[in-house]
């Protein structure tokens, strides 16, 4: 089945679509949700972390885990994988809770639309940060050791 071709995007169509990317990320951040949580007279919900499927699959399996800890009085083994699997996703997702403010302008017909998502950069910036290690066998070049 061929799909029909419309052809490039115009500027302006980017620059909407762009601006609708923006105004999406703004109302669904944090700080919106907690706003409205304030403001609007409905009941309080508590979930953990509803936006994302995978953390609440996780949580959900932690859940399960504590509550058999509890029932029959006695621990779990925890694998170190999981366990630094857990520990990096807590750290994570406390981390972007904080440190993330999102461009709230677009929401008062301000600009912003120009605002692109850092993911690719971020990720770039990690692969970048990280120490490559040497090959060899571990002795800095020029320095040799002479045995008598």
């Amino acid at each position: 089945m061929s799909v029909q071709y419309d052809g490039d995007e115009t500027r302006n169509e980017k620059q909407a679509r762009s601006l609708e990317r923006a105004r999406k990320r703004a109302l669904s951040s944090n700080l919106m949700q907690e706003l409205k949580e304030e403001y609007l007279d409905r009941p309080m919900e508590y979930s953990h972390s509803s936006s994302n499927t995978l953390k609440n699959v996780i949580s959900q399996r932690e859940q399960e885990r504590q509550d058999y800890e509890e029932t029959y009085f006695t621990r779990l083994p925890l694998e170190k994988k999981k366990k630094s699997s857990f520990h990096q996703m807590t750290l994570n997702s406390i981390g972007d809770q904080v440190t993330r403010f999102e461009d709230l302008s677009v929401l008062h017909g301000g600009g912003g639309g120009d605002y692109e998502p850092g993911a690719k950069k971020r990720k770039k910036q990690m692969m970048e940060g990280k120490k490559k290690k040497g090959g060899g066998k571990g002795k800095a070049k020029g320095k040799k050791r002479k045995f008598k």
